[in-house]
């Protein structure tokens, strides 16, 4: 009797033992499937996020990137185009590209104040379009001086960052203007060389604006594919094209690059 009442609580312990082995390989079975989970997910986000630089470009600006920002590169006629009145321009061509560039900044504010996209600016594009908007004063293409000097304020507040701005701990930079050094210099002679071969002829200042973009990628690892240049001039954005490294080139004039036919609101969904 004795030996029969050890015998079952033997076996009543080493079941317990046994459902709790189970209940713990269960366990450490249903984590190891969530960190499966997990780690693919991430792995499809990052093969996600840098699919452009080994696949055909799309030329398509999603509205609402599921990981990080749009940035934009872009060019001095195309930010001058901002502030300048549509109705005073002197003939509907004119009138019909600023109205257009006013389209895409209709995209990019709201990108810029969502948070969803950060917009650089050459140095040299930025004491450009002050030109620009100088010569269009002299052109009149400004009503008065006062119509002026309210773009030209405008202008000026939206690439000035405050000090408390750049003091906050959260805070979010939406201009950001990029000095000319030495790694876009030699960018700058390569790009030429491009260009002399396929007998298009640029501006430095275009120049500078490619050499730009190839600086965000290779420096502030931004992808190519979440990289966007834009530019009024049809021979940089056609140029563009033959250097692979470079990300897509838009001139917001041209009807392929108009607003409704780049920006779209979905795009792949993510597991």
């Amino acid at each position: 009797m004795i030996v029969s009442s050890f015998v079952s609580s033997l076996y009543r312990d080493y079941s317990a033992r046994l459902r709790v082995r189970e209940r713990g390989q269960n366990m450490l079975r249903v984590v190891t499937q969530g960190y499966i989970l997990y780690y693919c997910h991430k792995l499809i986000c990052i093969i996600y996020v840098n699919w452009g630089t080994h696949m055909a470009r799309i030329r398509k600006i999603y509205r609402n990137p599921v990981l990080g920002k749009n940035y934009f590169v872009i060019d001095a006629n195309f930010l001058a185009n901002k502030y300048i009145p549509p109705d005073r321009a002197p003939n509907i061509k004119e009138k019909t590209r600023i109205e257009n560039c006013l389209d895409w900044w209709i995209e990019i504010d709201l990108q810029l104040n969502n948070n969803k996209a950060r917009v650089y600016i050459p140095d040299l594009c930025i004491a450009e379009t002050f030109k620009v908007l100088a010569q269009k004063y002299y052109d009149k293409w400004f009503q008065n001086y006062n119509k002026y000097s309210k773009a030209r304020r405008c202008l000026i507040k939206d690439i000035t960052v405050s000090d408390k701005t750049l003091r906050s701990y959260d805070r979010q930079i939406k201009y950001h203007d990029i000095s000319t050094s030495r790694d876009i210099i030699i960018a700058v002679d390569r790009f030429y060389e491009v260009f002399y071969k396929a007998g298009l002829t640029v501006q430095l200042p275009d120049l500078v604006l490619l050499a730009t973009a190839k600086y965000l990628i290779d420096f502030y690892d931004i992808p190519r594919n979440r990289l966007h240049i834009v530019t009024l001039d049809r021979k940089l954005r056609g140029g563009s094209k033959k250097i692979q490294e470079l990300p897509n080139a838009y001139d917001p004039t041209i009807s392929q690059d108009n607003r409704g036919k780049v920006f779209i609101s979905q795009q792949p969904r993510m597991i």
